[in-house]
């Protein structure tokens, strides 16, 4: 019988599994099959002692020695093995239970020793891959990182998953020989088949992983898959205290980059392992808050203000917190939320504290960008932006909101070059796709933007702001029903809201049904007494009345607001039978855009 040493070094071959008792790792075509501790425990007992049955309460005691566990537990791990042995309710080809007895394991198994040379280094080895060639690292240009898998994690823990691969993903932006794709195109990947997610996600690599907590410890498992052949080029398993959070991210950041074989830069290997905190309670509330901003709904926006407020209150020298806690307030007042007058001087002090902290930080400088806008800052937007891109290429985000302040300045070709950039970035967008939409909109190019949406609705046939920009086209074509049918469709999706009201009260008058657009701006004026209600939007529904000289006290009104609507006020077509007016004229002039018309 062979003693625990000399099971520990032995290798335990199954079907396309081997378990290496060494190393606590189950792989299955060289692939690693993430496990917790006690199903791997549970596992190996099994698997040493094949083709006998091993009784529950021997089980029990083998796994958890020194704990009083109850009989659910084991049931629950030997439930997990067979899901990750690929076993069906009936298909027990592994695992076979015993009623009321216990367990046996009772495929046919190899044992073989260990040789040193297949030791596994926790430091810098690689796992076994499933194919390896030449080839391997040739035109690896992009990457997707998907959310982390966690495994046996409570709700407590669920932002974990999205917030390590958000780290990492901000991280690795900072190659510039890499396009990373963003949180945003990644957050609703689909992991049960990385092949097809990373083929969805148009890159050449997938960097996935699990993730499992217990006691004060973390692990995370990781690989780097090629999307051509389905070799692992890269994989690892890191074990921390949770304390050390950073180690795990700083290790997956340098190895990835290094399994890419990209030559870093003195300022990218800064970049790559640079911590914008030291304290791990900090970077927890951090992550917190980018696992609610993604989820892009008030309820998540509102819930990530809270948890970038306690980092910054836990370490006020986290510059990342400050840069996302101006974004969460800018977003509030983009999307009407939050008054601009209320949300954008905080969005701005946010940035310019985030940039006190550290100068050369992307995300602040898109932040502060933004924030500008409420004063009508059009020359410091414009380089905020621009500032944002070259520090990071990568960021998407930063060529959107950049392509979308060129739109409104009338530079429309640039505004396309930019969005392209973006798309190129993040192929899948549909929110992108449909932002050059709104660009062709404006630019009075309405048969291209509507090729444009039809693009974007192959990727998202339901996506509410592109049945948005059609309904808009429609009322420019003067197809009035087709676009009160599009602005409907917009509702019953994305909600009603006073954006969408105010445009269909728009459509509404213009196609002579006065009092349904007249019901509409008694709805506006209702609801402004309960929420911030931008002015602009009664004057677009006084606009459809041909009630100009009220259209233009809404709009004087939208100033005063500093309402963000204004922006467009020199492309949107919408605005076309007031444009010879004075008035407009001096709109254009106090937004101080009239000289960029």
């Amino acid at each position: 019988m062979k003693s625990s040493s000399e099971r520990d070094n032995q290798l335990y071959e199954f079907g396309p599994f081997c378990l290496d008792a060494s190393e606590r790792v189950l792989l299955r075509d060289g692939r690693v099959v993430p496990l917790p501790p006690k199903a791997f425990s549970t596992l190996l007992t099994l698997v040493v002692n094949r083709g006998r049955l091993v009784e529950k309460d021997i089980l029990m005691e083998k796994v958890w020695p020194d704990e009083f566990v109850e009989e659910s537990n084991l049931a629950q791990h030997i439930f997990t093995l067979r899901k990750a042995l690929g076993e069906s309710g009936v298909n027990r080809k592994y695992i076979e239970t015993v009623p009321r007895r216990g367990y046996r394991f009772v495929a046919p198994v190899t044992e073989r020793r260990k040789e040193s040379a297949e030791v596994f280094n926790e430091a810098s080895a690689q796992l076994p891959t499933r194919k390896h060639t030449n080839e391997r690292f040739v035109d690896i240009q992009s990457i997707a990182v998907l959310p982390f898998e966690l495994l046996g994690a409570g709700p407590q823990d669920e932002y974990l998953g999205l917030g390590i691969a958000d780290a990492l993903i901000t991280r690795l932006s900072n190659l510039r020989q890499v396009k990373v794709r963003p949180t945003s195109a990644v957050r609703n990947a689909i992991r049960d088949d990385v092949i097809s997610a990373g083929r969805a996600l148009k890159v050449a690599t997938v960097l996935e992983g699990t993730i499992q907590t217990w006691d004060e410890y973390i692990r995370a498992t990781v690989q780097l898959v090629s999307i051509q052949d389905g070799a692992t080029l890269w994989a690892q398993r890191f074990d921390e205290k949770f304390t050390n959070i950073f180690a795990i991210e700083d290790s997956i950041s340098e190895q990835v980059a290094a399994a890419l074989t990209v030559k870093l830069t003195a300022r990218e290997h800064e970049q790559l392992v640079k911590r914008y905190t030291n304290n791990t309670e900090a970077h927890q509330a951090y992550l917190k808050g980018r696992y609610f901003f993604e989820k892009r709904t008030r309820e998540g926006v509102t819930k990530s203000i809270e948890y970038f407020m306690l980092a910054i209150r836990i370490d006020p020298y986290d510059a990342t917190a400050h840069a996302a806690l101006a974004e969460c307030y800018c977003s509030l007042a983009i999307f009407d939320l939050l008054s601009p007058n209320n949300a954008m001087p905080r969005a701005k002090e946010a940035a310019l504290k985030a940039l006190s902290i550290e100068p050369n930080l992307a995300e602040a400088h898109a932040a502060l960008g933004q924030s500008l806008l409420n004063d009508w800052e059009w020359a410091a937007v414009e380089k905020e932006y621009k500032l944002a891109i070259e520090l990071n290429a990568n960021y998407a985000r930063a060529h959107h909101y950049y392509a979308i302040y060129l739109r409104h300045m009338r530079r429309f070709d640039e505004s396309l070059k930019e969005s392209r950039k973006a798309q190129d970035l993040d192929p899948i967008s549909a929110t992108l796709k449909a932002a050059a939409a709104g660009t062709l909109y404006c630019a009075g190019r309405y048969d291209e933007a509507i090729e444009e949406l039809n693009r974007t609705f192959e990727l998202d046939a339901n996506y509410p702001i592109a049945h948005y920009w059609m309904a808009r086209i429609y009322v420019q074509k003067a197809m009035y029903e087709a676009a009160i049918t599009e602005f409907e469709r917009t509702i019953s999706v994305f909600g009603k809201n006073p954006e969408m009201s105010a445009h269909l009260g728009y459509v509404y008058a213009l196609s002579g049904r006065k009092d349904e657009a007249q019901n509409v701006l008694n709805e506006l004026e209702d609801l402004s007494s309960k929420e911030y209600v931008p002015s602009y939007y009664r004057a677009i529904v006084c606009v459809g009345l041909e009630r100009k000289e009220e259209a233009f006290e809404w709009l004087e009104r939208a100033y005063q607001e500093h309402d963000l609507n204004l922006i467009p006020l020199a492309v949107d077509p919408s605005l076309d039978s007031l444009r010879d007016d004075p008035k407009f004229t001096r709109l254009l002039q106090l937004t101080g855009l009239i000289d960029q018309v």
